[in-house]
């Protein structure tokens, strides 16, 4: 499902920032609330869901 699309930072307390993520995203990658994302800063961002199984 490759796709693009844009997202706003919301700030976060004092010093924290979130992005959301598109219901059909959440949807077609079975994450719910409390789920772990592993995030990869090397140059770029990439964010990978888990294998819940680990």
């Amino acid at each position: 499902m490759p796709t693009l699309t844009y997202r706003k930072l919301i700030k976060f307390g004092n010093t924290g920032l979130v992005i959301t993520l598109p219901k059909s995203w959440i949807r077609y990658y079975n994450v719910k609330a409390g789920d772990r994302l592993e995030v990869i800063a090397n140059g770029e961002l990439t964010i990978r869901t888990i294998n819940k199984n680990q």
